[in-house]
């Protein structure tokens, strides 16, 4: 069998020959792949769209694969059928070795109707058979009903170390699960406390402010007090300054007449 990249290049080449008509070499080769890729021939070989489906086909198996098949080791010539009993499987071209071993196991006589088979078969056989009595013969072992058919002395001290691991680590975690609720016992102890002296710094602040608010109104009121008497103090320094200036004009007025008076006395008089 040629090797991947060897095919693709063929196959690459014929692509021209894709609506004109493949040759009769292409023919062959689009025969081989599809029996070796599907395992079965292509279904009509006298009709060029059946080569143009196949060769579709093929191209397309190679891309997704990206490698050439195993060759299987047992290939029925054409025409060639294999119905395993008790199956509802039929066989052409290309079949699983199991199949086919199991087959020839019972009718050796029918590698006649093989096209191609390793040439030690008769031995493959053999040893097929042969696993397959040990199969049937073997005693039929529980891991449930005997650990030690399912696992070996060092699984078992591995699967024993790990529950002791488990096992400790069960119980430092309880641990540290009391020694946590008594911290939080604690600290709700200590928060009780907390909120009780701050309620009873509460009240005393509520106290003192009842204390400051009454001096503060005391000295309050004392100023309002002196504060009407400045105002009654001033009202009357008001009158009492509007009296002084009533006096001060009428000084004035008899000031003025009594200078206007000494001023006509002497003034001479006519001759008579």
């Amino acid at each position: 069998m040629q090797s991947y990249e060897d095919t693709m290049t063929q196959l690459s080449e014929m692509e021209s020959r894709f609506q004109s008509g493949f040759s009769s070499s292409d023919r062959s080769l689009l025969e081989a792949l599809h029996r070796t890729l599907f395992g079965k021939g292509i279904t009509n070989t006298g009709c060029s769209d059946c080569y143009r489906d196949a060769y579709i086909l093929i191209v397309k198996q190679l891309k997704t694969s990206k490698k050439m098949p195993d060759k299987p080791n047992y290939i029925l010539k054409a025409g060639a059928l294999i119905h395993p009993t008790g199956t509802s499987k039929f066989y052409t071209n290309a079949i699983p070795d199991d199949v086919a071993e199991e087959h020839l196991s019972k009718y050796p006589n029918d590698i006649i109707r093989f096209a191609h088979y390793p040439n030690d078969w008769e031995e493959r056989v053999k040893a097929y058979t042969l696993r397959k009595n040990e199969a049937v013969t073997a005693p039929n072992t529980s891991p449930v009903n005997d650990a030690h058919n399912v696992a070996d002395e060092e699984k078992i001290k591995e699967l024993s170390e790990a529950l002791d691991k488990a096992r400790q680590e069960a119980k430092d975690a309880t641990e540290k699960r009391v020694e946590a609720e008594a911290q939080v016992a604690q600290l709700q102890a200590d928060k009780s406390s907390l909120e009780a002296e701050i309620e009873e710094i509460r009240n005393l602040a509520n106290e003192a402010q009842v204390v400051n608010d009454g001096e503060e109104s005391e000295e309050v009121s004392q100023l309002k007090i002196e504060l009407e008497t400045a105002k009654a103090e001033l009202e009357a320094a008001k009158e009492e300054i509007a009296t002084l200036k009533t006096d001060n004009r009428a000084l004035k007025a008899a000031n003025t007449r009594l200078k206007n008076n000494g001023a006509k006395e002497s003034e001479p008089k006519d001759a008579e």
